[in-house]
């Protein structure tokens, strides 16, 4: 389901039409859904399972790594040319000197490891600069939706009123739906192949029409759906001024409240037991 979709959804359960900005406005919403949608993938991050992990090959500066600035956290580090492994887990600042080595051509065959530094990953080895592969979870892009304000060629240009990212490639790889504004049908389903901050341009496949609508598709599973739209529901109906029925708070609560049980029961099952014992090489 795309974010218009499930924008739809909640302005369905607030009482009011799509067109209407009666009470809440729709930048209003967009950012409520996005506060859900990072809400739910944190409950996901701290579950398991691996979601959203992603590699990337880097190379070290003076023993230090420039995490990709979509790393939410780094998963597993290991030198690319003989996949020798670099243990992150437990490795603080603190413990920098326990397992110091001296020398660039000291403390290799699985004896590295590497600690968090601000925005970095220091290998705990003078000098370091070998190639090294890095597993991270990446963050979950936000939602965006709206109107298009023109359309092209290969071209979408996002609804400013909607507060497109400013960061240049933010979207990039992010499914991207457009529909017309009668039934809602579904127009164009691509990939963000590019994306400019400065115009708010989406390189997408196929010819957008200006003045339809447009939803992405978040990186949450579909299980996960429903819970956004609740959660981003519940959210808006406590607005100080909201004037929803009290019975309805109630029931949109109590829904909420059992789609979350459900979906933390359903998180656990993406990952079976494995009863094998790992071997650090410590």
């Amino acid at each position: 389901m795309n974010s218009f979709y499930m924008f739809l959804d909640i302005r369905e359960n607030l009482g009011e039409a799509f067109d209407t900005e009666s009470h809440w406005k729709d930048a209003d919403i967009l950012r409520k859904m996005n506060s859900s949608q990072r809400r739910i993938a944190g409950i996901m991050s701290l579950a398991g399972g691996d979601w959203w992990v992603t590699s990337t090959t880097l190379t070290p500066s003076d023993s230090k790594i420039t995490l990709p600035s979509n790393c939410v956290k780094p998963v597993y580090l290991e030198e690319t040319t003989n996949t020798t492994p670099i243990r992150l887990q437990g490795v603080t600042v603190r413990e920098r000197m326990v397992g110091r080595t001296i020398g660039s051509t000291l403390g290799g065959g699985g004896c590295l490891e590497a600690y968090l530094e601000d925005l970095y990953l220091v290998v705990n080895q003078d000098s370091y600069s070998n190639g090294v592969t890095l597993w991270y979870e990446k963050r979950v892009p936000d939602l965006a939706l709206g109107i298009i304000a023109t359309g092209a060629a290969s071209a979408l240009t996002m609804d400013s009123g909607q507060n497109p990212s400013f960061v240049d490639d933010y979207y990039n790889g992010v499914t991207v739906e457009t529909m017309g504004t009668t039934n809602y049908e579904v127009k164009i389903r691509s990939t963000v192949s590019d994306y400019t901050a400065a115009t708010s341009i989406m390189t997408v496949t196929g010819t957008p029409t200006a003045a339809d609508l447009y939803g992405t598709i978040s990186l949450l599973p579909e299980e996960a759906e429903r819970l956004l739209v609740l959660d981003a529901t519940l959210m808006l109906a406590a607005k100080a001024s909201s004037s929803l029925d009290p019975k309805y708070f109630e029931y949109w609560m109590e829904e909420k409240r059992w789609e979350e049980k459900a979906f933390k029961s359903w998180l656990p099952r993406r990952v079976a037991t494995t009863s094998r014992v790992r071997d650090t090489g410590d």
